[in-house]
């Protein structure tokens, strides 16, 4: 296969991935709850300089010290 064949035939696995999900209903107020957790829960820390600077580092968009997006932007 070439990679046009490849893309198409991966979008068709999408499409049709995309149209069996859409005849899925969800109650709004859905949560999941675990019996088993993988990850530990720990006690939470203060954020170190190091740590904010990554962080912002890694934002598209900043001013100083805070990310400038608009809600679900950043992801």
């Amino acid at each position: 296969m070439d990679s046009t064949q490849v893309s198409s035939k991966a979008q068709e696995i999408l499409d049709s991935f995309m149209k069996e999900m859409n005849s899925i209903s969800l109650n709004s107020n859905f949560n999941l709850n675990r019996k088993i957790s993988y990850r530990e829960e720990k006690e939470g820390s203060l954020a170190t300089d190091e740590f904010r600077d990554a962080f912002l580092n890694n934002a598209i968009n900043r001013s100083q010290d805070a990310i400038i997006t608009k809600k679900g932007d950043w992801v």
